[in-house]
């Protein structure tokens, strides 16, 4: 069984996993939140069993609406019986860990850290106050014989390891969720445009931990820059406000720097693939918490050059120099450095999107994560 918040996050990041489990003999159900036009009816249409999700919400964390999700999984892990979990996301996993620790102990369960989550990178009040009781309740679920952890980055396996004293042989780290190299292949790049700028996109959902807030920065750095002569960057932000996240960009916000000219917000776009055709460079200067962007993985199966944040997963991915750049988390100044380096070079850019083409190929495909994925589930259904 899956177990993960939304529809459109099980389809994004867990589907290829599934197919593959499907095909080597297991019965796949799915749990998940249903909001999505039409997600529901592509999750059964890959022949897995969708379970709804009616009382878990995202961000919600009083002790009410947790006990309500908690109870929810009780019910469902009870009738269903299942042989192992595959959860993900920091909410589900303490929800999901503390049903099945209640309700059917019999189930081998990985947990699957897809990144440490705002919890753990980000550094305010509230949550320096809230970090040590999360890990002392991540020490009391995990440490059990049947709790398997998965992670995405050394970094985050090293976390868990030092914090919660999870043994070494229960973690395994897989190179990100796999990105499907056909549907993204290289591409030529595009033309300048015809107002003679070079295209860098950010393609995530818009919160800023995405680091937003540097890029509409780094937007009017370039911008005033260009002014005086440099070269001309249109920075485009692609993607939707998230507001089931507590850390979502308003409309209003994105709808005003675009007025302003920093950035241009295109939106929620599906065509991600047209998206990376029409870009020169992809930009990401997020302030961590992410295993490993999906955003980054696309554009360099695309053959862009990178440029993001020395945060973990991100690092991984991008050495700096071959696949593109890495810079510490808020230096607005090295990014448009970066980007009007790159966008001043067009050979520059072609060598390090080669790289990073390569570099996916080798480690961050689907064939090469899904894998990795089957034979850890084969190790954990015998209950090694």
């Amino acid at each position: 069984m899956f177990l993960v918040p939304e529809d459109w996050y099980f389809l994004l990041h867990y589907r290829a996993r599934a197919q593959a489990a499907k095909a080597d003999g297991w019965e796949v159900h799915v749990a998940v939140r249903v909001n999505t036009p039409d997600a529901a009816a592509q999750i059964e249409k890959e022949g897995f069993v969708l379970h709804p999700l009616r009382n878990y919400r995202r961000g919600k964390i009083s002790p009410i609406a947790t006990a309500k999700a908690v109870a929810e999984l009780c019910r469902l892990l009870r009738w269903l019986r299942p042989k192992l979990i595959h959860q993900g996301t920091l909410q589900i996993i303490l929800c999901g860990t503390l049903a099945s620790s209640l309700a059917w102990r019999h189930a081998e369960v990985v947990n699957g850290f897809t990144g440490m989550g705002n919890v753990f990178s980000q550094k305010t009040l509230l949550l320096n106050l809230l970090r040590p009781w999360i890990l002392l309740l991540l020490r009391g679920l995990l440490l059990p014989l049947r709790m398997w952890i998965l992670t995405e980055n050394r970094d985050d396996a090293a976390l868990l390891q030092k914090h919660i004293g999870a043994r070494r042989e229960r973690i395994r780290i897989i190179d990100g969720a796999g990105v499907d190299i056909a549907a993204f292949p290289p591409q030529p790049e595009p033309r300048e445009r015809e107002d003679g700028a070079i295209v860098v996109s950010l393609v995530a959902r818009m919160l800023w931990s995405k680091g937003i807030e540097e890029a509409v920065a780094v937007g009017r750095l370039l911008r005033e820059r260009a002014s005086k002569g440099g070269v001309k960057v249109a920075l485009r932000l692609v993607g939707w406000s998230d507001a089931g996240n507590p850390h979502c960009v308003s409309e209003s916000s994105l709808r005003q720097w675009h007025e302003e000219g920093a950035i241009e917000y295109l939106g929620h776009r599906q065509d991600i693939l047209q998206v990376w055709q029409e870009s020169h460079i992809a930009f990401l200067p997020t302030r961590g918490g992410e295993g490993l962007p999906r955003c980054l993985l696309e554009a360099g199966a695309c053959g862009r050059a990178l440029v993001t944040t020395k945060v973990p997963g991100c690092r991984d991915l991008v050495r700096d120099g071959i696949e593109g750049y890495a810079l510490e988390v808020g230096d607005v100044a090295g990014m448009a450095d970066a980007i009007e380096r790159l966008a001043s070079d067009a050979d520059l850019r072609h060598r390090l999107g080669t790289a990073a083409r390569k570099r996916i190929e080798e480690s961050y495909s689907d064939p090469v994560v899904v894998a990795a994925t089957l034979a850890f589930y084969r190790l954990v259904a015998k209950g090694v």
